[in-house]
């Protein structure tokens, strides 16, 4: 109002931009996988990561495809990864053009963030949304907020394995 200009909501500032910029900035990445799924786990709880691995697994089985994941807490995946608790490929932390083409290349999304729940949107990317205990004090208000405008809300799920009990694999 004191400006005199009307201002334009976003849900996102990821959405200001033209999905063709995100695609040119994925061709600078050197990754060059194909037929994965792309699982990207956001500060993982150490007691109930490896439940949410075991699920990605299914996951990968059911579709045929491989599986690429990408997490931010490095300590966690180590610890698993010392345990052969999976055999698939991981980064930690990779590149925003490794994270990028991770997402605009795979044939479905596992995640637990927002901004690649944004970018799953933009490029046009199955997905489902693996809730566990976060609530809107940790940020689950602004995904209710995107999906539920989206008309997408039936993409959540607590675990995994709720969404390997659903047909979110089949819809896409």
């Amino acid at each position: 109002k004191i400006s005199g200009k009307t201002a334009e909501w976003v849900m996102d500032p990821v959405f200001l931009c033209n999905k063709s910029e995100y695609i040119s900035l994925s061709d600078k990445s050197r990754c060059r996988d194909k037929d994965y799924i792309f699982a990207y786990i956001v500060n993982p709880d150490s007691r109930n990561c490896e439940t949410k691995f075991t699920g990605l697994e299914k996951v990968s089985d059911k579709l045929g495809l491989g599986l690429r994941i990408t997490i931010t807490a490095e300590k966690v995946l180590e610890s698993m990864a010392s345990k052969n608790r999976f055999m698939y490929p991981y980064e930690n932390n990779c590149s925003v053009e490794d994270w990028l083409y991770f997402i605009i290349n795979c044939g479905f999304v596992v995640t637990t963030s927002f901004h690649a729940l944004c970018f799953c949107m933009l490029v046009e990317k199955p997905f489902f949304f693996v809730q566990g205990d976060m609530n809107d004090k940790h940020g689950f208000d602004r995904i209710r907020t995107l999906l539920t405008t989206a008309d997408l809300m039936d993409r959540v799920y607590p675990t995994v394995e709720d969404a390997l009990h659903s047909d979110v694999l089949q819809r896409d």
